[in-house]
């Protein structure tokens, strides 16, 4: 079970599904509160800055065991979040606002492919160290 444990924690996917997990409960309680008192946009952009600054630490030193100098993997974290933000802005729009589903089924599916999308981005422009698994 051990070398099993060990084995799984080798993979950055695994990492990226644990860390991801946890920052994904932590962002979505912080949305869901503040959206109770703000519009789902707001609520959305400052969740996102909220959670930039966790996820950029929980991924460079657990996710990606990455090495590189902090400014220049901060700078490309930022530009890969600010695409899969505006990415999600446009989809909680066409899912909100011109589908018409609820914010909270918005919002998961949001989640889902952000977290994609974040995963791939963060593997090859954030964090492209050459020992990335």
């Amino acid at each position: 079970m051990n070398k099993l444990i060990k084995k799984l924690y080798n993979r950055s996917e695994i990492r990226f599904l644990f860390v991801g997990a946890v920052n994904t409960v932590v962002g979505y309680i912080i949305i869901i509160s503040l959206n109770l008192f703000l519009p789902y946009v707001t609520a959305y952009t400052c969740t996102y800055i909220i959670t930039i600054i966790i996820n950029f630490f929980t991924h460079k030193y657990i996710t990606f065991q990455s090495h590189g100098k902090v400014y220049k993997e901060l700078i490309r974290f930022i530009i890969v979040y600010i695409i899969i933000y505006l990415f999600g802005l446009i989809l909680l729009y066409l899912l909100i606002s011109v589908f018409g589903l609820i914010d909270y089924v918005a919002f998961g599916i949001n989640v889902v492919l952000s977290a994609l999308l974040s995963y791939f981005g963060h593997r090859i422009i954030s964090f492209k160290n050459k020992g990335n698994n």
